[in-house]
């Protein structure tokens, strides 16, 4: 059997080989951090992006808040106009009556 023999490399065939898989691998962790500061510059636009999201909800709810009081408000008007009214047509009708009754039932 040949044995399979490889010519030893020189040392300056080692060098150049090193130095181009350290270029390699400089260019290779450049690379990864461009990615990761564009990653990141895209995580912090998308927060911005939910913050200016929150702050229009919370106003949006704010307002809401706002609407909810004045309808309540004129409900509350709108019972005690109500109440009003009823109170009066009440007495007036009672009068009516009391002074039907008085004119029907008392001898002239």
């Amino acid at each position: 059997m040949a044995d399979s023999h490889t010519s030893p490399s020189s040392p300056d065939d080692m060098h150049w080989g090193i130095s181009y898989l350290r270029g390699d691998l400089q260019d290779v962790k450049q690379k990864l951090r461009d990615f990761r500061k564009e990653v990141a510059d895209q995580f912090k636009e998308t927060a911005g992006q939910f913050k200016d999201v929150a702050v229009q909800f919370s106003d949006q709810r704010k307002e809401t808040a706002e609407q909810f009081k004045e309808v309540r408000s004129e409900i509350r008007h709108s019972m005690v106009v109500t109440m009003g009214y009823t109170t009066i047509l009440t007495t007036i009708l009672l009068g009516m009556l009391v002074a039907f009754l008085q004119y029907r039932l008392l001898p002239n």
